[in-house]
């Protein structure tokens, strides 16, 4: 085992319109651990350029958290001591699956120390039972774009190849948050069969035309009806700057997990510069 080593995760975009709870996909930006195992048992610290409120210096951290739970299931020594020095470039709370990447690095760095005892899967599924569902954990633990599914302890997931010559906007309210609790609270628990098949069919269609590389299926498949319009309640301004991308020739544009990001799809027809500055005038109004 080595005493020293980095881990590099990307951020996630989760639900993507009609995905709800099962669609990932990687993001270009990363959350790098540069991980110290030293000789002081079950000591831990954590030096970021992310607030202490966000990432506590104490074992109540998100990442020291994940990593004990998988050392104490598979060791009866103590837990050696952990330096960690983190550069975070994913805005945290924001939906770009930050949580996933504390619980996967705890994970990781565990598993390196007990000499790679887990498998991949292994590590998803316990991920998964940390973070309650898989969609952020298997895009960042696997890349590109991710189909799963997590019910009763069983995992199932499938990494498709991000074939669509297309990119990814996040627009991201720097001085405003929505609560992931309050956000799925806002859901009905209750959705009608017509809903349901919409989801079911549009979900079906963003996949096809993903692994098709078939940009009119896919700007015409990025729509939802059980989350979102429950969600952009909780989000002031986003149904506006939702509009006003694809009045830009955006090709599609949802909430990115429960918010209050945004992720706006675009090409080499749309008018990105527009896109990015008007949520900045959108968002100062709210």
């Amino acid at each position: 085992m080595s005493k020293n080593f980095k881990i590099k995760i990307p951020a996630t975009s989760s639900n993507l319109g009609a995905g709800f709870d099962c669609f990932g996909l990687a993001l270009d930006i990363y959350n790098e651990y540069e991980i110290e195992v030293n000789d002081q048992n079950e000591s831990f610290e954590i030096s970021t350029n992310l607030d202490s409120k966000i990432c506590p210096n104490n074992k109540d951290n998100l990442f020291y958290t994940s990593f004990l739970k998988l050392f104490q299931k598979s060791s009866s020594k103590p837990a050696p001591g952990i330096k960690v020095k983190l550069n975070a470039e994913i805005p945290q709370a924001g939906g770009f699956g930050s949580s996933a990447t504390a619980v996967l690095a705890g994970l990781i760095t565990a598993n390196q120390i007990l000499e790679n005892k887990y498998s991949e899967e292994e590590l998803l599924i316990k991920a998964c039972e940390i973070e309650k569902h898989p969609d952020n954990v298997c895009a960042a633990m696997l890349g590109a774009f991710c189909l799963s599914s997590f019910q009763n302890g069983i995992l199932k997931y499938k990494k498709i190849p991000w074939n669509l010559d297309i990119k990814a906007l996040m627009l991201f309210p720097a001085a405003f948050r929505t609560d992931t609790e309050d956000a799925r609270a806002a859901l009905s628990a209750q959705q009608s069969m017509e809903n349901c098949i919409y989801n079911l069919s549009h979900s079906a269609l963003f996949t096809a035309a993903v692994i098709t590389k078939d940009t009119e299926l896919f700007k015409k498949s990025i729509s939802d009806k059980i989350h979102e319009e429950a969600r952009l309640k909780l989000i002031p301004g986003a149904t506006e700057i939702i509009q006003a991308a694809k009045d830009n020739s955006a090709l599609g544009a949802t909430i990115s997990g429960s918010g209050a990001s945004l992720i706006i799809f675009v090409d080499e027809k749309s008018n990105c510069s527009k896109i990015q500055e008007q949520p900045k005038e959108i968002w100062a109004k709210n």
